[in-house]
């Protein structure tokens, strides 16, 4: 609740006039069933036509300005639950942006997207109904029995009951409900994962046949999640019809007891009129403080995963580098994705020099990729020490090994709005990265994820993005796997005249890499070897492996 306030502060007039209106709402229906027992006490007994008028006159005004009171304070509310939960979304999002990618791996992509959307949206909805109704309906139950009281003292004990009886049952069931809908979100959260594997591997799926694996898997996750839903909704939809039985049971004593006091004298035929309509008023109340209840149990729990986000602490962002005479140097560094024993690259040594070239090599899962993360910045070590020349971290481009594009230009999706990179540096990446074949305008769209482009041609626009900030080192990372032979030749020629410019090449190809400068051999996050291709021929076995079924594979 403490994080909700904190952003109520901002709009507070408005959560104060939503409220106050309906407080006005309440006492005018308050006084409807007195000015009914008027009606028939007065106005009907005495036949009084003119009485009956001027009152029926005077519940239209009531009426008039209910209504009037209603139309404002839903305004205000809406207002406020829609400004506060953007405000929301704005901080939670701007605190996802400046997640490094360790805090990411440990949060879960699925968790940010449930939490980013549904969560606040549940959050808007509970707050809309709590400034709506969280003072209207107790207001009403409590002037319901306090109007009971003056018309009869020994009636109106009826009144105190049922509301204490009720009040505990909605406790009860708060106190229940919470940690079930914790629960539901939590699987939620493995539910959209399932999707999102589903939808961005669905042709990996297909192709070696784990369709109906995955389905399986889908279906264990969705009956889970239904499974909780029922065991949350079992908890709650016992409030209505319990609510319904107490108050109509009450209701049943109510006319009952009215009827003999009216046979005593000691009722008139009015006064059991409005008692009955006062206990309509706290039933319909105590229905809606039900529903209330159990959306801001929703929302509570909504509210925790969302504080849990925006209050989550950043892994420390180095700012101090140590100084070395290369352009960057690697020093006995280690790197565990988990903070445990289990490092995906250990004790790495290297240096490189301003427009050298770098190739790294090894097998799938020797931690080729890591390492350009840790080059680029990406992740921070978990030991050892990365220096830069003169401790100031060079310009890196990264070209990484998933092409991601966006909906937009090809200008836009080269350059990105970064202010650093001109209109000429764009045209020249596209040259440079061989994408003037099939990008003949900067304004051609690509659609959303590059659907309307080729594999190829979605590696050559992720390359000429690396290029066009005119980094000092460029990281490509297996970013050349789609293109034939033909134009991966072109395209490295073209990136090795770049002068100045320093290059990491990323590969399991060796002849992506054998006209490097140096090649690092990794594996099992180690490096076995380093050299340049003929001395690594020569004295690294996993090279020369490689080097072997890769040139048998060639002449096949």
């Amino acid at each position: 609740m403490r994080f909700i306030f904190e952003y109520i502060k901002k709009y507070k007039i408005q959560c104060l006039i939503g409220p106050l209106f309906k407080v006005f709402e309440v006492v005018f229906e308050l006084l409807v069933p007195l000015i009914i027992k008027n009606i028939i006490d007065k106005g009907i007994e005495n036949n009084d036509t003119s009485y009956i008028r001027n009152s029926v006159l005077l519940l239209i005004a009531f009426s008039i300005i209910g209504f009037s009171c209603t139309l404002l304070a839903q305004y205000m509310s809406a207002y406020s639950a829609v400004n506060i939960c953007s405000d929301m979304r704005e901080d939670a999002f701007s605190k996802v942006l400046s997640f490094r990618n360790r805090d990411i791996d440990k949060i879960g992509t699925s968790r940010i997207l449930t939490t980013l959307t549904s969560d606040i949206n549940q959050i808007q909805v509970g707050i809309n109904l709590a400034l709506r109704l969280l003072l209207r309906s107790p207001f009403v139950v409590l002037g319901a029995v306090i109007m009971a009281l003056l018309i009869d003292v020994k009636i109106s004990i009826l009144y105190v009951l049922v509301v204490l009886i009720l009040a505990v049952i909605i406790v009860l069931n708060f106190r229940r409900s919470v940690p079930k809908y914790r629960a539901v979100r939590t699987e939620l959260d493995n539910v959209v994962t399932e999707t999102d594997d589903g939808l961005n591997g669905v042709r990996v799926i297909r192709g070696f046949t784990q369709t109906e694996n995955e389905t399986k898997n889908f279906k264990i996750h969705t009956e889970e999640l239904n499974n909780l839903q029922k065991a949350s909704a079992r908890i709650t939809t016992i409030l209505n019809p319990l609510t319904f039985l107490i108050v109509n049971l009450f209701l049943c004593i109510l006319i009952y007891s009215g009827a003999f006091e009216v046979s005593l004298g000691s009722l008139t035929r009015g006064e059991v009129v409005a008692l009955y309509n006062y206990m309509g008023q706290i039933l319909v109340e105590l229905i809606k403080l039900t529903n209330l209840i159990i959306q801001i149990s929703r929302a509570l729990a909504c509210s925790n995963r969302v504080s849990t986000l925006i209050g989550t602490k950043e892994s420390p962002v180095i700012t101090e580098y140590g100084s070395c005479e290369e352009l960057l140097n690697f020093s006995d560094v280690s790197f565990s994705y988990n903070d445990d024993e289990s490092y995906a690259l250990k004790d790495i040594s290297f240096s490189l020099r301003k427009g050298e070239s770098i190739g790294i090599i090894g097998k799938t899962g020797s931690g080729k990729s890591t390492l350009g993360s840790l080059i680029a910045r990406s992740y921070m070590p978990t030991g050892g020490e990365i220096r830069y020349k003169d401790g100031i971290p060079p310009k890196i481009g990264y070209a990484m090994q998933k092409t991601r594009l966006f909906s937009g230009t090809a200008s836009y999706n080269i350059g990105l709005g970064r202010e650093d990179v001109t209109s000429e540096d764009i045209d020249n990446a596209i040259n440079t990265a061989c994408c003037d074949d099939f990008i003949k305008s900067v304004d051609m769209e690509i659609k959303e994820s590059g659907k309307n482009l080729s594999g190829g041609q979605r590696q050559r626009l992720n390359i000429a993005r690396a290029i066009s900030s005119r980094p000092e080192i460029l990281i490509l990372d297996d970013s050349s796997a789609s293109l034939d032979a033909i134009t991966e030749n072109k395209l490295i020629d073209k990136i090795n005249s770049i002068s100045g410019m320093s290059k990491i090449i990323i590969s399991q190809k060796i002849k992506s890499v054998k006209n490097c400068d140096k090649i690092i051999v990794l594996d099992e996050g180690n490096i076995v070897s380093s050299g340049d291709h003929e001395a690594l021929l020569k004295d690294c076995s996993i090279y020369k492996e490689m080097y072997a079924l890769q040139t048998k594979e060639a002449s096949l």
